[in-house]
């Protein structure tokens, strides 16, 4: 029997093999009480075989990501892993983080986003130097990632290691509370149990002309696949402030106006229009664009703006400001600095300056997500030049 179950394993991967031009490594032993991976539905790890090659094919070769891959083909979909949010228990947002692996090594992580069914895909360094240093890969270890305030922690039988830190101000829920400290109580067998059981109850089975804009910084590619904004010594993080929308706003003048404003702080903007070092909205920015002699008159609330808008945008060498919200919780805003289409898969480029990283996250017509602070952000606001 244990024979016939070996052949029957064999026989699976190697239809699996020639199903996918890449690889999807995945350790479900239900022995192993520790693997998760059950709990993750399985259209969300065919969706980001798919997605794979694509979002790896937007960032190959970009240093803004900080990724250094040597070959497409040598890419890997380890084992995926969900981050329990220890502070909410029981209401968790459906994000399954696929680690993409070469050589043994992993360079950036994959994450599917689940809304009611209907799945999309972002890619970003993230984590990965992090599972790194605490040998993720190694076969014997085996280990839950949750968050528990602002630290995202991985845990085994043995050990538990801080993976990340948040240092930046946020008004949605992330401190530790009475939830979180109930978690931290349970036995390292139970709390992969609270897991397993939360996850497994919610999973569910051109040829336009374009203005060159005079003192703009360019563009670092431009081809029939994507374009990406020449950003460099243009992204400016918010540091440890709650001031995304300063940050957007210092990235866009630097970038139109970089002779003039190369040095430009996002507190620097909060000065210049008379505001205090804390969160605001879509007006602010167009406010503070104005002071520095950028006029972003095109501006649309409550949806996002069509994927051929912004790739008027990118060509005409302007940035779009973008603000997204969780279901819950103050929103985040980031800056779209280039765009991708491989194999009809529409893709854009974000800069997000409370990790002070790009990362490119899959457009969808029917409302574009990514993951940030370990939840699911619709894009909702835009702040943009051209229509």
């Amino acid at each position: 029997m244990k024979l016939r179950r070996i052949i029957i394993c064999v026989l699976c991967i190697n239809m699996l093999m020639l199903s996918f031009s890449v690889t999807f490594v995945s350790a479900l032993d239900n022995e192993c009480t520790v693997d998760i991976t059950e709990v993750i539905p399985i259209k969300a790890k065919e969706f980001a075989r798919d997605r794979l090659l694509p979002l790896s094919n937007s960032i190959y070769s970009d240093t803004r990501f900080d990724i250094n891959i040597k070959s497409l083909n040598d890419l890997k979909l380890e084992k995926p892993y969900v981050i329990y949010s220890a502070n909410n228990l029981g209401v968790q947002d459906k994000i399954y983080y696929f680690p993409v692996s070469e050589n043994n090594r992993i360079q950036m992580i994959m994450s599917i986003i689940d809304v009611d069914g209907d799945y999309t895909a972002t890619m970003s360094k993230d984590i990965a130097n992090s599972l790194n240093e605490i040998n993720y890969l190694d076969s014997n270890k085996h280990y839950i990632l949750y968050q528990n305030g602002q630290e995202i922690l991985a845990e085994n039988e043995n050990s538990t290691f801080v993976l990340t830190v948040t240092d930046y101000e946020t008004n949605i829920v992330n401190k530790t509370n009475g939830n979180s400290e109930y978690f931290e109580s349970l036995s390292f067998s139970d709390k992969v149990k609270k897991i397993k059981n939360t996850y497994a109850i919610r999973s569910i089975n051109t040829s336009e002309n374009f203005e060159n804009i005079s003192g703009a910084q360019g563009f670092s590619v431009k081809n029939a696949y994507q374009t990406k904004l020449n950003t460099s010594g243009c992204l400016v993080p918010q540091g440890s402030l709650n001031i995304c929308w300063a940050a957007s706003v210092a990235t866009t003048v630097r970038y139109l106006k970089y002779d003039k404003y190369k040095n430009l702080t996002a507190t620097q903007v909060c000065d210049a229009i008379g505001v205090s070092y804390t969160a605001n909205n879509i007006d602010a920015q167009q406010k503070a664009l104005k002071k520095y002699g950028i006029n972003y008159n095109q501006k649309i609330t409550e949806k996002q703006i069509g994927f051929a808008v912004v790739q008027r945008n990118i060509l005409s060498q302007n940035t779009v400001l973008i603000h997204a919200f969780p279901s819950s919780g103050d929103g985040h805003a980031v800056t779209i600095i280039g765009y991708s289409t491989y194999g009809g898969v529409n893709l854009i480029t974000i800069y997000n300056s409370a990790t002070n990283a790009c990362e490119t996250v899959e457009y969808k017509s029917s409302g574009t997500y990514f993951s940030f602070n370990n939840k699911n952000h619709l894009w909702k606001y835009s702040l943009y030049w051209k229509a």
